[in-house]
């Protein structure tokens, strides 16, 4: 898997984020104290780490009573890498249609594709699924779209249909508790994005594979 993002050239007017920056390490070489933004990072970046993130608080869990409180933060921060990951993969496979199966069509500019994403479906999990599947299926690889990957996607769909239950107590809370097997919940969450990022890179590999013209 390809994380390291690719660097364009400098522009004259760079983006800086305040808040970091008033934190800035006076000191690079303490390595200590030091963690690093790095710049021009895609979404399957990102997607990355915040599944590093969950993966690293589920690992704080103990079955203690104070546990409880790291579920939403979990969930949130999975909610998140998966979202990344299937806007990441959604415009992946455009591209790839695209370029070797449908090269006319104007809704598949790049442009146009990530339009759709950040406006058309925003956090909406069942629309960045069924257009994901759409550009896969136009691909013609010969092996449908994993049948378990597709039903964890729905589910997190019918979880938090506005990409906000986990963020905000107003919306869409359960009327009663769950009890729930975290380390499962865990294992569940982390196997299902690797699949995801799996398929994305077969896709790729297959892709890559065909002779120029």
């Amino acid at each position: 898997m390809n994380m390291i993002p690719s660097i364009p050239p400098p522009v004259q007017n760079p983006i800086k984020w305040k808040l970091l920056e008033a934190v800035a390490a006076t000191d690079s070489t303490n390595y200590a104290d030091l963690v690093v933004k790095a710049p021009y990072e895609t979404d399957r970046n990102f997607a990355a780490h915040y599944a590093f993130a969950a993966k690293r608080l589920a690992g704080t869990f103990g079955g203690k009573p104070q546990d409880d409180m790291i579920l939403l933060p979990f969930l949130t921060l999975y909610r998140q890498a998966y979202e990344l990951a299937l806007k990441s993969c959604l415009a992946d496979f455009a591209r790839w249609r695209r370029k070797w199966v449908d090269g006319g069509n104007p809704d598949l500019e790049s442009s146009v594709v990530q339009d759709r994403i950040r406006n058309v479906h925003g956090h909406n999990f069942h629309k960045l699924s069924r257009e994901l599947r759409e550009h896969y299926d136009a691909l013609d690889l010969g092996e449908e779209f994993p049948t378990d990957l597709a039903a964890l996607i729905e589910t997190w769909h019918l979880t938090d249909k506005p990409g906000t239950s986990f963020r905000y107590s107003t919306v869409n809370q359960p009327t009663e508790a769950a009890r729930i097997d975290f380390p499962v919940l865990a294992e569940m969450l982390d196997n299902g994005l690797r699949e995801l990022w799996a398929v994305e890179d077969w896709v790729d590999d297959r892709m890559s594979a065909i002779p120029e013209p």
